[in-house]
């Protein structure tokens, strides 16, 4: 059994009725923290590897929440050459919160990817097995000042293709920005940027939009391979001057 990993998380959003628990390993040096690879925290008792929720509580019982860093027990790494961050947890033992950090160590966390998930003629997605042929394999980023960062909601009735779900109607949230020159269209699943703005409430059919401004700092991932292309993902939308 892996030991133990200290992680800041950067996403906890959700997935598949579980949560997408997600951050960067957390190193101690000579008693301050130095920044490591990204992890996202793998349930084995899942199908797709969602965390469900009653392990996202800590030992004391807090949830586990973004920016906190919190030790992990694990069983070692996934494996899956498509999602190279995935850890499977231990499930037989509680997460240990250590301390949480403030926002304004969002930039030391940053990354400056030179690829972020060009996939040819749509905004949305990559084809399976793009992520291989990355210089540095990565699903996971933290992206800073992203260009021209717009939100649009809408409700939608007979969905069809990767967004059927069987229901009657559904509310879609994407998040659009420039990233490197790159045009990016990103769903969103951060419950807490969509609780502030109260979107499921006012989502109508018509289309509605809002800007987001800078400072402005983006927890992207992208899903597993699913039906031939990997879809893009804003897990957390941090934005200035709002309490996490």
């Amino acid at each position: 059994m892996a030991a133990s990993k200290a992680i800041v998380i950067l996403a906890n959003s959700v997935r598949s009725g579980h949560r997408c628990v997600a951050g960067k390993e957390l190193i101690r040096d000579a008693g301050a923290w130095e920044i490591g690879p990204w992890i996202r925290l793998t349930d084995p008792g899942t199908k797709d590897g969602s965390v469900r929720y009653e392990l996202t509580r800590c030992r004391g019982g807090e949830e586990v929440g973004v920016l906190d860093v919190v030790e992990v027990p694990m069983q070692g790494p996934v494996g899956h050459e498509d999602h190279p961050e995935d850890w499977f947890v231990d499930t037989t033992q509680r997460w240990t919160h250590l301390s949480k950090l403030p926002p304004e160590e969002l930039s030391r966390l940053a990354d400056s990817p030179r690829d972020l998930w060009r996939g040819a003629n749509d905004p949305r997605s990559v084809p399976a097995g793009y992520v291989q042929q990355m210089g540095d394999p990565s699903t996971l980023f933290l992206i800073e000042n992203p260009v021209n960062a717009r939100v649009s909601w809408w409700k939608e009735k007979g969905t069809t293709g990767r967004d059927s779900d069987g229901t009657v109607e559904k509310v879609r949230l994407r998040l659009s920005c420039t990233y490197g020159g790159v045009n990016h269209m990103f769903d969103i699943t951060d419950p807490n940027f969509t609780e502030r703005y109260h979107l499921f409430d006012r989502a109508e059919t018509k289309e509605q939009s809002m800007r987001l401004d800078s400072p402005l700092h983006l927890c992207v991932s992208l899903t597993r391979p699913w039906n031939g292309r990997q879809y893009k993902i804003a897990a957390t939308i941090f934005e200035p001057q709002v309490s996490i």
